[in-house]
């Protein structure tokens, strides 16, 4: 499953990061990102915080965010089937 590869991806890219950032706030989008993983599963769609928290506190240029904002859209795509 892509999602799935690209979910765990972002989170080994976000355990490596939170060595540069705030911890707490990448441990929550670690999380936020594995319960977008599960409710794929479950077929129950969650609205998570941290497109907001990225859009609104982290760097434009932040690559990571980018990828972030990006598996957010492929979850409401794949979610809304």
């Amino acid at each position: 499953m892509i999602f799935k590869e690209k979910a765990n991806d972002i989170i080994s890219k976000l355990k490596v990061s939170s060595k540069k950032n705030h911890v707490m706030l990448l441990n929550l989008v670690v999380s936020e990102v594995s319960l977008l993983v599960k409710s794929l599963e479950t077929k129950e769609e969650i609205s998570p915080s941290f497109p907001k928290v990225i859009v609104d506190s982290w760097d434009f240029d932040d690559d990571l965010g980018s990828e972030l904002l990006e598996l957010y859209q492929l979850y409401k795509r794949i979610i809304s089937k």
